[in-house]
């Protein structure tokens, strides 16, 4: 016993693992128990976060597909920002099960209504930012005339719109690239854009000779310029 105190550096490692393992015990009988603010519980609107703050969106766009390719008829298409606040449990509840955040929308057309559950993705790569964007898309009755968002404190509508399915002229145009930076980015750009028929506008500022040459070899299959 008397050894074991001498040696403080042992000491703090066995309190710090003790602490590890109490901690790691009680968070998982909290989610267990539902004793934790869940990704589905902040969803809903009017939710007020563990700092006190309520859970508030912007919707940035809003299209009403009657017919979609990708993403099947009748369905609606969300971008939107939530100030989905970074929280370590969380990302812990994450590691345990797969997320299964929802949005609750509401259709309605001349005859009938629906209440769909419309999972989101992530959009915001990084941590950075309390305010993020996410992308939620459901299929939801034809005709629509009316789309709302249901929380725990009512109904949001949802200004929609539909988009317009004649084919137009597109050129999109990249920032300088400066010898090789992110060619993979070029790549996948300008195969992306020849999927939907758009024309890409590359500015050079220098480039590897490889890299140039690639580029060169798109311009002749008249893909960029």
């Amino acid at each position: 016993m008397r050894s074991f105190y001498r040696r403080p550096k042992i000491v703090f490692v066995f309190v710090f693992l003790v602490l590890f393992v109490v901690w790691l015990f009680v968070t998982i009988i909290e989610f267990s128990f539902g004793l934790t603010v869940t990704t589905d519980d902040l969803i809903a609107t009017g939710k007020t976060l563990r700092n006190g703050r309520q859970l508030k969106a912007f919707i940035t766009s809003s299209y009403y597909y009657p017919t979609s390719e990708s993403l099947g008829d009748n369905a609606i298409a969300l971008v939107m920002s939530i100030n989905l606040v970074s929280n370590p449990v969380l990302k812990l509840a994450h590691f345990f099960s797969p997320d299964s955040s929802e949005l609750v929308i509401m259709a309605k057309n001349a005859t009938s209504s629906v209440i769909m559950k419309a999972s989101y993705v992530r959009v915001t790569p990084h941590e950075a930012c309390q305010i993020i964007t996410v992308f939620a898309t459901a299929q939801l009755i034809p005709n629509v005339t009316n789309i709302s968002m249901l929380g725990d404190n009512g109904v949001a509508e949802i200004p929609f719109t539909s988009p317009s399915y004649t084919k137009r002229d597109v050129v999109v145009c990249t920032s300088p690239l400066y010898v090789s930076e992110q060619w993979q980015n070029f790549l996948l750009a300008v195969h992306i854009y020849r999927k939907f028929g758009a024309h890409m506008n590359l500015y050079l500022i220098s480039s590897v000779t490889s890299f140039y040459e690639l580029m060169k070899e798109y311009e002749r299959e008249v893909l960029d310029t």
